[in-house]
């Protein structure tokens, strides 16, 4: 490959004083090769910290006509012409770029003097992409080494361990009250109250009062709040951004950090006794991935689904602290931490998205790969219009024509955290865990987080566990998506 040496760019403060974007960019180089988007290479002499808590690949990319979604495949290619696949990116017709987050191997190979990637487009009937015309590749990398909390705190189960770490409140004033929200359990002890990113520490007394479980401010306190009537306006112009309510009125909404930004997170022991429910273990399930896992074989593993799949409003997915990937992302780094497995991961997920797409992509973007684990991660825009019976019949569908390619797949069917149910109704959708658990078998097991969900919303408020206060979890909700689905690999 032609080398193409990059130039750098140090961006603004991030995270407190030690975050910030090295920006690496490279002249995309086209090739006639089928397929292939463009190749380009960085030059890494420059950076000086080759540990990071973000790293990804942005390509401004254009795409020529409507039709069906393109995705691209990212490969990292070595010194002698060979090429590693790396990871996918599924985007709309309407997208003005590709981007690839690869932290994980970045701080497995960032030793290397370069890097020199290709972007090949997936095979299907979709328009071809191709790099924005005078547009640079960029290699984006975050100056902080590590997430805000390390891998075993992210998933460490919030049913069986006596400590909760960083879970989220955001506090709410209810008829000019104190704002206050409330926690899953009483704490036992001190507890440390920090902002969404961890880079703020508020003081008990002084910033707040703890009463059983419930955080309430005090007169004074510098922690973001809400009023109730900020989060269900009754103006359709109320800032942010409003949805109409189902049951009347208006919802706020919004992208970004605006409610990470009012989210606190929260750490302390507990002595509460569990009394939810307890994720499945996936016993006699699932064994072949368990074989792979503990004997240390090749395992390759897919996930087709939704903008929650995709890891929207996790803070990792943004690049932003406290650096908490998408559920896929957390999953593979957990499952390899703890196996000698190599676990090629490809995710295929599109934000929108309902199963009738997932089945119409299948073909092309999923049964191909002969995934050994195959993740669905559909539900909650079906939930807005699709019948029980619809739904299940395209999930069935999907499983089968995966199922032709290679017949020892094995599945994962996640059962989604729920909508706010002040923006819309949960039937339908309150009847696909039911059905999906009539799906079980020995290969195909279910990945419980609606039930999960359903138990907190018993203690905590919807706007505590959400990136836009309608359908996107939070970082705290991402690792419990991460949490559950783990449960079901163990032993």
């Amino acid at each position: 490959m032609k080398k193409l040496f990059a130039v750098w760019v140090l961006t603004g403060s991030l995270f407190a004083a030690f975050s910030e974007k090295i920006q690496l960019a490279a002249t995309p180089e086209k090739s006639d090769e089928p397929g292939v988007v463009c190749m380009f290479s960085f030059d890494l002499g420059q950076v000086k910290s080759r540990q990071t808590a973000d790293a990804r690949v942005s390509l401004p990319a254009t795409v020529a006509g409507d039709g069906m979604t393109p995705s691209m495949k990212l490969y990292v290619v070595s010194a002698d012409g060979s090429e590693k696949y790396l990871v996918t990116s599924t985007i709309k017709t309407t997208h003005s770029g590709v981007n690839f987050i690869i932290t994980d191997w970045f701080n497995e190979n960032s030793s290397q003097a370069e890097l020199s990637f290709v972007i090949r487009q997936t095979e299907s009937p979709a328009p071809a992409v191709s790099p924005k015309p005078g547009a640079k590749a960029q290699l984006i990398v975050d100056t902080a080494e590590q997430p805000g909390y390390p891998l075993e705190e992210m998933m460490a189960p919030v049913w069986e361990s006596s400590r909760m770490i960083w879970e989220t409140v955001l506090p709410i004033s209810v008829d000019g009250k104190a704002p206050e929200g409330s926690l899953l359990f009483d704490p036992v002890g001190e507890i440390t109250v920090r902002g969404y990113a961890l880079d703020k520490t508020y003081q008990s007394g002084t910033d707040f009062i703890l009463d059983g479980k419930t955080i309430r401010l005090t007169e004074k306190s510098p922690i973001p709040s809400l009023t109730y009537k900020q989060l269900y306006p009754d103006s359709a112009d109320a800032p942010p951004k409003t949805f109409k309510s189902w049951k009347g009125g208006y919802i706020a909404f919004t992208e970004g950090n605006y409610w990470n930004d009012r989210q606190i997170a929260v750490t302390y022991e507990h002595a509460g006794k569990w009394g939810g429910p307890v994720p499945s273990t996936g016993k006699k399930q699932l064994l072949k991935t368990k074989k792979a896992l503990r004997s240390g074989e090749p395992l390759k593993i897919l996930l087709l689904g939704d903008s929650i799949s995709t890891g929207a409003s996790a803070s990792g997915k943004a690049g932003k602290p406290p650096f908490v990937p998408g559920y896929g992302d957390l999953l593979m780094t957990y499952l390899r931490s703890g196996s000698q497995s190599e676990i090629t991961f490809v995710n295929a997920s599109l934000g929108g998205m309902v199963s009738s797409w997932g089945l119409s992509v299948a073909p092309y973007y999923a049964a191909p790969e002969k995934a050994d684990l195959c993740l669905l991660g559909f539900g909650m825009n079906d939930g807005a219009r699709v019948p029980v019976e619809q739904y299940i019949a395209n999930t069935k569908k999907t499983m089968e024509l995966i199922k032709a390619q290679n017949p020892d797949v094995e599945f994962i069917l996640i059962a989604s955290f729920q909508p706010n149910e002040n923006w819309r109704s949960l039937s339908p959708m309150d009847g696909y865990l039911p059905a999906l658990k009539q799906l079980e078998s020995e290969s195909v097991a279910v990945a419980d987080v609606w039930s999960m969900h359903e138990y907190f919303l018993k203690t905590k408020r919807y706007c505590d566990m959400t990136g836009n206060h309608v359908n996107h979890p939070n970082d705290f909700m991402v690792r419990v998506y991460a949490q559950v689905i783990a449960a079901l690999l163990g032993e």
